[in-house]
């Protein structure tokens, strides 16, 4: 059974249909809203590098100047268009002239004879412009990391799998010219061929899937995050909760649980009308924030109540940062006109150290705390005192 073999016609033939293609459907894509830019950046390129394609598909027909030179710097150029496509999905801006800069020194280049008299420096310098911007779209995408989309990490392989079947061009031409009848009509060319064509094919799905996942993660979050405070809602905060509290459990972790309610909220809505008491919430919430711990739970269950979910310090601990937050509170001023109100918050803290609670039953101990903290008085930190489960 005979191996199967991309010849270069068959191969430039297929390569500018399909990236045409892709291109133009990614483009569509982004027209329907035009929120997404990098999306018509990506399809751009993969229109250009078809059109490349299709210039090298009619070498020995066309003049070399459009089959060489331009139909390089054009897919030099499509490089450039996908590297900006990267930064732009991480919301960074490029310079044009860094798009371009590949297609520049390519031509620039080519306008010196003796570079152009030799096939072996223009496969080199074309491999290496090539390898580096899909290196470096690689890097843009590794470092936005911290965004968890399923496609991330299959596109950086991808990507990276691309940049050095491109730079491994270079060993080869220096191995003998791709042009040389073992290596052109060999399993070197068939194998670049395929990977440049899976490239195109991979990389046009993972880019428009990544769109997709980040319009459905930005949805969760807005479906999570209360609009006025930018706190958790009530909903995520119990769901994220649980799902922490249970970790805590089984790590044999202390979970600590404060319960907020501002003092007299109904009296400031009363008095100075509801635009101020939403205000009151908001500098609440920003004060909270400075004085959890990144990467504490913090939500709005509801009107003026909040909650905290702590995980790892004990209970004096989470006595102390709720102490600290309440005379933050306290310190906070309102501007209403001339007038202006302070506020206070009252809290209520559990903690799950040594036992076998849940979130629901933190809810509850703090919950009567709190009411204990507004019986005595308002403004104060109150705590239940609880003793482990004993396991028989």
């Amino acid at each position: 059974m005979s191996a199967i073999s991309l010849d270069a016609p068959t191969a430039l033939a297929l390569m500018a249909v399909i990236a045409i293609t892709l291109g133009a459907l990614i483009i569509f894509s982004w027209a329907q809203g035009r929120r997404h830019f990098y999306l018509a950046l990506w399809g751009a390129g993969d229109v250009l590098a078809g059109i490349a394609a299709g210039l090298w598909f009619g070498r020995g027909v066309l003049p070399d100047f459009l089959s060489i030179h331009i139909a390089t710097a054009t897919i030099a150029v499509a490089y450039g268009l996908m590297f900006a496509a990267s930064r732009d999905f991480h919301r960074k801006k490029t310079p044009l002239a860094l798009v371009l800069a590949g297609a520049t020194l390519w031509l620039a280049a080519c306008a010196y004879p003796p570079f152009y008299a030799s096939l072996l420096l223009r496969i080199i310098l074309m491999s290496a412009v090539f390898s580096f911007y899909t290196a470096a779209s690689a890097a843009e995408f590794w470092r936005g990391r911290a965004e968890r989309l399923a496609s991330r990490m299959p596109a950086i392989a991808f990507l990276v799998i691309h940049a050095a079947a491109c730079a491994c061009r270079i060993p080869v031409a220096l191995a003998g010219g791709l042009n040389s009848p073992r290596l052109a009509a060999g399993p070197w060319f068939s194998a670049l061929a395929f990977e440049g064509l899976l490239h195109v094919l991979a990389m046009a799905m993972l880019v428009v899937s990544m769109a997709k996942e980040r319009a459905e993660l930005e949805q969760r979050i807005v479906a999570s995050t209360d609009d006025l405070t930018a706190a958790a809602t009530r909903r995520a905060f119990l769901a994220e909760g649980e799902a922490r509290v249970g970790a805590a459990r089984k790590e044999g972790a202390c979970a600590s649980l404060l319960l907020f309610d501002l003092d007299h909220f109904k009296t400031i809505n009363d008095n100075f009308g509801h635009d101020a008491g939403d205000r009151a919430l908001c500098a609440f919430a920003d004060c909270a924030r400075k004085a959890l711990r990144p990467g504490d739970l913090f939500g709005r269950l509801g009107g003026e109540e909040f909650a905290a979910l702590l995980i790892g310090p004990n209970a004096e601990s989470a006595l102390t940062i709720a102490e600290r937050l309440r005379r933050a509170v306290e310190a906070i001023k309102i501007a209403d006109g001339r007038v202006g109100f302070k506020i206070s918050v009252s809290a209520g803290l559990a903690s799950s150290a040594g036992s076998e609670r849940r979130l629901g039953d933190l809810m509850r101990e703090a919950d009567r705390a709190l009411y204990r903290a507004k019986a005595s008085g308002r403004n104060r930190v109150e705590r239940i005192e609880t003793a482990p489960k004993l396991v028989a």
